[in-house]
């Protein structure tokens, strides 16, 4: 896959499963992206001391969380909803799979970000303004993301 070395790339939100082509292209960049790294430490269970013994108890996946800003107060027939779908799209279960998509975000050049290869953990939409009739002209879609190389489902 090429990346964009053009500073004015928009952030984009792939679908990798094969034969799926979703793709989310942000309207507008965020301001911020936010990555998360846990280190899970426990305490040993023989540590009596204020400076207690520590266990790594493994390894725990990078997390990612930004704002996508959707405007159409400007156009004429303004509409947002349809973006909006396609990034619900990408959070919801592929029935062949039994799974949500597993994702890679890109934004600019490669080297400004580590890969992100992973899953949408949650998406949840604000909607700030609407027209006469009730339709969504602007809304702020915070997107939470987790990484991860394999996926599967949990069978019952």
């Amino acid at each position: 896959m090429s990346f964009s070395t053009d500073p004015t790339a928009k952030l984009k939100i792939l679908s990798l499963d094969e034969g799926n082509a979703e793709v989310v292209v942000a309207q507008f960049n965020p301001k911020e992206l936010q990555i998360d790294k846990t280190v899970p430490w426990q305490k040993h269970k023989d540590s009596k001391s204020d400076s207690p013994h520590l266990e790594f108890t493994g390894g725990e996946p990078m997390a990612m969380s930004f704002e996508l800003l959707f405007d159409a107060s400007e156009a004429a027939n303004g509409d947002i909803q349809k973006q909006i779908d396609n990034l619900l799209k990408l959070a919801r279960i592929i029935e062949d799979k039994k799974r949500p998509h597993h994702i890679q975000i890109i934004w600019g050049d490669a080297a400004n970000l580590p890969e992100f290869k992973g899953v949408i953990e949650s998406v949840s939409t604000k909607y700030q303004m609407f027209s006469k009739t009730g339709k969504p002209l602007r809304a702020i879609a915070t997107v939470k993301c987790k990484q991860a190389s394999e996926l599967s489902f949990k069978k019952k």
